[in-house]
């Protein structure tokens, strides 16, 4: 986890596939899948997608930013589109992210907007953003 933690943390809202992530790390490929899947049971890391985990923390600060842009949205709805300006990430990722808030119910799909269905923090826990709020 000391080796993995930093390098996730380093790569923020990119975050890295497993094998870029085992090349950074100097951790074999297979050894660190099993460890990946073993820490998103426990909760430390979310799998957005089957070669990419996040830690809950990366994703606390996105869905804060997705939150923003939702609340600043006139018609309550917001675009992927708006999410990428505003992470300075691509399209794909944004998607692949905001596909993973649906399936954890903090995000609902219409069309091609999203809107907030619940509050992210009992999921996630609280944003960088956040906690400077309070």
């Amino acid at each position: 986890w000391r080796q993995v933690h930093p390098v996730l943390d380093d790569a923020g809202f990119n975050g890295l596939t497993i094998a870029e992530l085992a090349a950074a790390a100097k951790i074999r490929e297979s050894v660190l899948s099993d460890f990946l899947h073993r820490k998103a049971k426990t909760g430390e890391l979310v799998r957005v997608t089957p070669e990419r985990f996040y830690l809950r923390a990366t994703l606390a600060q996105f869905a804060a930013i997705a939150e923003s842009v939702f609340r600043a949205s006139p018609n309550g709805r917001f675009s992927a589109a708006q999410v990428r300006d505003r992470t300075d990430i691509g399209r794909t990722r944004v998607i692949h992210i905001l596909e993973c808030f649906d399936r954890l119910g903090i995000t609902q799909r219409i069309g091609d907007l999203r809107v907030m269905r619940k509050d992210f923090v009992p999921i996630l826990g609280s944003s960088i953003q956040q906690q400077s709020k309070v």
